[in-house]
């Protein structure tokens, strides 16, 4: 995944949890927020796999390392959708059992399809409100 892509800073991360929306699919949890900058169209992910449910750092980074690939083969894809906006997420893997890549990537599909109709719906709501202030 290119660095562009990576959320990195605890101080945007604790902002995303304070004020971000959260989703839910199966085995993972999506925190996200849509970000007013118009400077061009960039999406921001962080991932988490908690320790309490995996005691290895190899496992933690193999589940990271299947959910980076499959967000980076993705996203190109999802940026098309997301029609100039700019998106800060993270992804959280909260089962406890080590998942196969098919179903891990069938996951996020999933809750990367739940995102763009959550968006859509936001995006619709703003156009309606700015038609109404007009």
């Amino acid at each position: 995944m290119n660095r562009k892509y990576k959320l990195k800073s605890s101080k945007e991360i604790s902002l995303l949890f304070k004020e971000g929306k959260f989703l839910f699919t199966g085995n993972l949890k999506l925190v996200y927020k849509l970000v007013p900058e118009i400077e061009q169209n960039i999406c921001q992910i962080a991932i988490s796999v908690p320790k309490r449910n995996f005691k290895k750092a190899v496992d933690r980074n193999k589940i990271k390392r299947q959910i980076r690939s499959v967000f980076s083969n993705r996203i190109s894809d999802f940026l098309q959708k997301l029609n100039y906006f700019n998106l800060k997420f993270i992804i959280i893997y909260n089962s406890k059992e080590n998942l196969s890549f098919s179903e891990i990537e069938f996951q996020i599909i999933k809750i990367l399809n739940i995102l763009e109709k959550e968006i859509t719906k936001a995006f619709e709501f703003k156009k309606t409100e700015n038609i109404l202030q007009a």
